[in-house]
């Protein structure tokens, strides 16, 4: 493990349903004696700071969040933000003083990475991406895995000693870009996954087995995945996650659709040509994102396939679908 970093000031810009906790481990981990927190929704950022009286604040801008930090994390929900956070007319890269650490945990394009990363170094700035997996549960219980692009062996060292706060997996991928390259790919096994896994419970059940027995069997024979042994689909089967919830929180249908057009973009851009199941699957999210699914979670691809199953099991019908 990475020796912790001896900071000053830490920046952490981008509060959303992942980044509100990761910020949160960061401050609770003492990485910094001061942290300024930032996101769109001011309220967010000032709620958050009033739980670390005396060492944190609500930033009002991206400069400021700059202006004299030792480091920056920034968590944003695509790649016109990152590149207008970092590369705008007020952006971090105009503020931020040569040797300062920027990790950008976004989910974004490769090349918007690598993008960042040539402006970062003409600056003299010390920059990592670091986009993660894990879900909103791993951000809130500092369990996240973090894949990480850098040209530098040191400022991954750099990074790692951060991310080791909010995380308990951190991987080095290769250089700038690379991080964001093997998270667009995660993303693209796990939608199908996910479509798959629906696909299969809902199945089963017209056939007359019960989504609980089906759970079971999947989740300890060779179709075990995620999307079934933690994060499943069909209400009822984990009280913890968003299907038991109404689909509410986690992992937004719209940034799923988003990841797999990045993939599908970053697959014709490099040549590959032939992704007969991603492209299968970004249509499928990118339909229901046109829909008033695009804020639920990623797993509510189950509701669209099979609305009566979830209505018999939340709507009053019988508790087991059959």
């Amino acid at each position: 493990m990475s020796a912790a970093p001896q900071l000053g000031r830490l920046g952490f810009v981008g509060l959303g349903n992942m980044g509100v906790h990761m910020g949160r481990n960061l401050a609770k981990a003492g990485a910094a004696p001061a942290v300024a927190f930032l996101d769109i929704r001011q309220e967010v950022a000032t709620s958050l700071a009033g739980e670390f009286p005396g060492s944190a604040v609500a930033a009002g801008s991206v400069a400021e969040v700059a202006e004299g930090a030792d480091a920056v994390v920034t968590m944003l929900p695509a790649c016109a933000q990152v590149k207008e956070t970092y590369l705008g007319p007020g952006g971090l890269l105009k503020t931020a003083a040569p040797g300062t650490l920027m990790v950008d945990c976004s989910t974004v394009a490769p090349s918007t990475s690598q993008e960042v990363a040539e402006a970062a170094a003409s600056r003299g700035v010390v920059f990592a991406d670091a986009p993660v997996s894990g879900g909103v549960g791993a951000a809130e219980a500092a369990t996240l895995t973090f894949m990480v692009g850098s040209d530098d062996a040191a400022a991954f060292d750099r990074a790692s000693a951060l991310l080791q706060m909010m995380g308990k997996n951190v991987v080095r991928c290769g250089g700038a870009g690379s991080g964001s390259a093997a998270k667009l790919c995660n993303n693209l096994a796990l939608a199908i996954q996910m479509i798959g896994t629906s696909e299969a419970l809902g199945l089963a059940a017209r056939l007359g087995v019960k989504p609980e027995v089906m759970a079971g069997i999947m989740s300890t024979a060779t179709a075990r995945c995620w999307s079934i042994d933690t994060y499943p689909p069909c209400p009822g089967l984990n009280e913890a996650v968003p299907s038991s919830k109404g689909y509410a929180g986690g992992f937004g249908v719209n940034l799923m659709s988003k990841d797999l057009q990045l993939a599908l973009s970053e697959s014709q851009r490099v040549g590959v040509n032939s992704l007969p199941l991603g492209e299968g699957a970004a249509a499928l999210y990118r339909a229901l994102s046109a829909t008033d699914m695009g804020t639920d979670d990623f797993s509510v691809v189950f509701k669209h396939l099979y609305p009566e199953i979830v209505e018999e099991r939340t709507g009053g019908g019988e508790a087991d679908a059959a």
